[in-house]
């Protein structure tokens, strides 16, 4: 349907996006739920899978039902 009416795919409620902003900030958008967090790991259930972020002094400065922003020293951004 996205493609018939010319639409992106990150429209799709989904599909999820991430946006990364230099190494330190990390929007995730579409997940659908936390599955572990701490200060070195956070783990986001996705409609593709689990989203894996690795780092140092991680920190959820915003939750809400489809947002994670994720804020400290990022290593890696994972899918399993």
């Amino acid at each position: 349907m996205l493609r018939a009416l010319d639409l992106p795919q990150e429209t799709a409620p989904d599909v999820q996006k991430i946006t990364m902003v230099g190494r330190n900030d990390l929007l995730v958008e579409n997940h659908a739920g936390v599955m572990r967090y701490d200060d070195a790991v956070v783990r986001l259930r996705t409609h593709e899978g689990v989203l894996t972020v690795t780092g140092k002094e991680l920190t959820l400065l915003e939750m809400a039902n489809t947002r994670a922003y994720i804020q400290g020293a990022i290593a890696s951004i994972g899918m399993e």
